[in-house]
Parts: C-alpha cells; structure tokens; sequence
C-alpha cells in the first residue's frame, strides 16, 4: 500500500500565493462648493462626488462602471458620470452623480468612502468625511 504525504501535499508554492493589491488614495469631493459638507437623509435626489486630478493622479483614467460610494465605498455606483474641471485648476476631473436613496446614511459624523479601479485595473480609493442630518433619530 502507498502512503501519501499528507504536509507535502498540503505546501502551497509561493508563486500561487496572491498579495493583497495596493490602493492608491485619491482626492475626492462630496458636495463641491460645500464646506463642511452636510447631507440630509432621505432628501432624495442626486449627490455629486468629484474625484479630483492632481499632479500625480489623473482622475479620467478611472473606469466609471467601477466607482462605488458610500460607507464602506461598496455601496451605490453612479447614475452618471461627466468629466469637467470640478475645482477650476485646469485639470480635468471626473464627477459621478450619485443617488441619495442608493446610499445607506448613518447619523452624524461620517467617513464617506469611493473606491473604484482605473481603465489599467488599478484600485483606488478617497474618503471625505461628512455630517448627516434629518435621520429618523435625530427628529
């Protein structure tokens, strides 16, 4: 009878083993022209996030069927998306119009995250923290 070796065959080659991918932070914001930015609970409508370019970052070579925003940054993806220069420094920007009824909102003070991929697979991610308002405790 042969007998196997079980711990060989348990011994992973280094090779296969995957690293978790590196993420990149980016720039983004909630509510533009807003400071500090507040977003009121069950308003309904859309809620603009800019992911901003900078010298070492180009926001249009974000994938926008990747963009997901909201507490974790897994939440809600984009009804649209339009390029313009959001904060006029002669970079072009990207802007996703998120829906607010997409995007569970916590009361209070809040860490509001995007991630998403570039067009090369890269992962990227930008927090902006935020205050909600008007949630069913607070009334």
């Amino acid at each position: 009878m042969s007998r196997v070796n079980v711990a060989a065959a348990l011994v992973v080659p280094l090779a296969t083993v995957t690293l978790a991918a590196q993420v990149t932070r980016i720039a983004i914001d909630i509510a533009p022209g807003d400071s500090p930015t507040v977003i009121e609970a069950g308003r309904g409508g859309l809620l603009p996030v800019a992911i901003l370019s900078t010298p070492a970052f180009d926001a249009t070579t974000i994938d926008p069927s990747t963009i997901r925003f909201g507490p974790t940054g897994t939440e809600a993806e984009p009804a649209r998306t339009v390029t313009e220069d959001v904060d006029r420094d002669d970079r072009v920007d990207m802007m996703s119009l998120i829906r607010v009824a997409d995007v569970p909102l916590p009361c209070g003070d809040v860490d509001m995250r995007l991630k998403a991929e570039t067009s090369t697979g890269a992962a990227v991610e930008g927090v902006e923290r935020v205050t909600i308002i008007g949630c069913a405790s607070q009334k």
